[in-house]
């Protein structure tokens, strides 16, 4: 019975050794481009997620930022394209008033690093899939990660222009 006691320890040992030791799968590895309490920030209002962002980019923390205000973006536009026909004076005008009042300020960090800009949407598109809105299910919440994803393939491919265009208007390009 001893040996059957140590041989279990040392497989633990091994797995404990493994785990730590081991590069993280990829799903641990996604989980880290995500902020820290970004799975208890999947069910809150997509006006939530974007309010994260004003606080976050003047603390320095421009890369979460851009993340939650991305995050807010596709499940607010999500959330309006599944009910199209809410009074246009309530979530409508919330959304509008987010994306106008804090989207320049974000973007103009973001679009600052274009590569990782691509990289905090694609982290966005996958905390999507892994944390689903399942009020957000369907066509429409489809079209609109397909809009973010085009958005991400338009960025990239245009990438030079979009540096071009900021040195000449003084923003800088990280």
């Amino acid at each position: 019975m001893a040996d059957k006691g140590n041989w279990f320890l040392g497989v633990a040992v091994l797995v404990l050794a493994a785990r730590t030791l081991l590069p993280p799968g990829p799903a641990a590895a996604q989980d880290a481009a995500w902020p820290a309490d970004a799975g208890a920030m999947s069910s809150g209002h997509p006006s939530q997620l974007m309010l994260k962002a004003p606080a976050l980019l003047a603390a320095g923390k421009g890369e979460e930022a851009t993340f939650w205000f991305y995050a807010g973006q596709l499940r607010y536009r999500s959330y309006l394209a599944t009910h199209p026909g809410v009074d246009p004076t309530g979530e409508p005008a919330v959304f509008s008033s987010l994306f106008e009042t804090i989207g320049p300020d974000i973007n103009a960090y973001a679009f600052g690093d274009i590569p990782k800009l691509a990289g905090t949407i694609d982290a966005v598109l996958a905390w999507d899939r892994r944390h689903p809105d399942p009020s957000l299910a369907g066509n429409a919440h489809e079209t609109v990660r397909q809009g973010l994803e085009g958005l991400r393939k338009q960025i990239l491919a245009e990438a030079e222009t979009i540096r071009k265009e900021r040195a000449a208007r003084g923003l800088p390009n990280r």
